[in-house]
C-alpha cells in the first residue's frame, strides 16, 4: 500500500498514549497511529496481516510440539524442534513476512545450531534432497542451501488474498511436512535409498494434501 507524508495536530496527552502503544507493539508512531486508523476504517494493513499470520502460525505449531522462541520483530516468527540424534539438537524455522504479498509474501528460513560436523553433513544433505524434490514436484527452484541454512520463498497464492488465517496454516502445513520429512530422513540414515524414498513420500503428501502450496 502506497503511503504519503500528512500533517496532524494532536494532543500531546494522545501522542504520548500513542507511543506508548507503539512501543509495546515493537514500532514506530506513525505505523502506529497507521494501524489505528485502519483498524477504525475496517481496513487491513500489511502489519495487521502479519501479526494475524504469525498468531494463526505460532498457534497451529505450538499444538503439534514446536517451541516458540523469543521474536525480534513483529514480522518474524521462530520455533523449533527437537531432532532425534546425540545431544537432540534443536532445528530452528524462522518465518518472516514482508509487506507486500506478491510475488512472494515472505521467506522461511532453517537453521541448526551445531559444531557436530556429521550432523551438519546428514542435515545439509536432507535439505539438498528436499530442494530437488521441490523443483522436481513445483516445477521451479523455491529454495536454496547456503553457508549451512536452508531458504524458502514463500510464494503467493490468489487463495490468499484477504485471509491471514489461511496464509498461516498454508505455512504452519509446510514447516509441518518439512519437519516431518528431516525426522524421517534421520531414522533410516543407515539406509541411505530408503531415507531418499521418506522424503519423496512427505513430499507427495505436502502436495496432495489438498491445502494452498506456498
Amino acid at each position: 500500500m502506497k503511503k504519503s507524508v500528512y500533517s496532524l495536530v494532536l494532543m500531546d496527552a494522545v501522542v504520548e498514549k500513542v507511543d506508548r502503544l507503539a512501543y509495546a507493539m515493537h514500532t514506530n508512531r506513525s505505523n502506529m497511529i497507521n494501524q489505528i486508523l485502519a483498524e477504525y476504517c475496517s481496513m487491513v494493513t500489511p502489519e495487521q496481516r502479519m501479526k494475524s499470520t504469525l498468531e494463526q502460525l505460532q498457534d497451529l505449531l505450538g499444538e503439534i510440539g514446536f517451541q516458540p522462541m523469543l521474536q525480534p520483530t513483529a514480522s518474524m516468527l521462530t520455533v523449533r524442534s527437537a531432532l532425534n540424534f546425540k545431544y537432540n539438537p534443536s532445528v530452528r524455522y524462522r518465518v518472516e513476512l514482508f509487506r507486500k504479498l506478491e510475488p512472494e509474501f515472505g521467506q522461511l528460513q532453517v537453521q541448526l545450531r551445531t559444531q557436530n560436523q556429521e550432523l551438519i553433513h546428514y542435515v545439509h544433505e536432507f535439505e539438498l534432497v528436499w530442494a530437488n524434490l521441490e523443483q522436481h514436484y513445483l516445477g521451479e527452484p523455491r529454495s536454496s542451501v547456503e553457508n549451512g541454512r536452508f531458504f524458502r520463498n514463500l510464494r503467493y497464492q490468489p487463495a490468499f488474498e484477504n485471509q491471514a488465517e489461511l496464509l498461516g496454516e498454508a505455512i504452519g502445513n509446510y514447516v509441518r511436512y518439512f519437519d516431518r520429512a528431516l525426522k524421517h530422513y534421520f531414522a533410516c540414515l543407515d539406509q541411505p535409498q530408503r531415507a531418499e524414498r521418506q522424503v519423496e513420500q512427505m513430499m507427495q503428501q505436502y502436495i496432495e494434501a489438498g491445502k494452498p502450496v506456498v
